[in-house]
């Protein structure tokens, strides 16, 4: 999802899913994309409950306050 100017709508909208439905994710990759600190606690979650998620690449994320 690299480079995609989701914003936080959209970012929180895929991290939501990928908390409530069974997956075998590796890797995240929402770099470059226009965040704020209103997806920081959506974020925290997806990191502490996917078990598998070995990478999470946030490079050039500016989180916007």
């Amino acid at each position: 999802m690299e480079d995609n100017k989701l914003g936080d709508k959209f970012v929180i909208k895929i991290l939501k899913c990928l908390l409530s439905a069974s997956n075998k994710i590796k890797a995240l990759n929402i770099s470059k994309n226009y965040l704020t600190n209103e997806v920081s606690e959506v974020l925290k979650e997806t990191i502490l409950n996917l078990d598998l998620l070995e990478e999470l690449y946030l490079h050039w994320v500016t989180f916007i306050c």
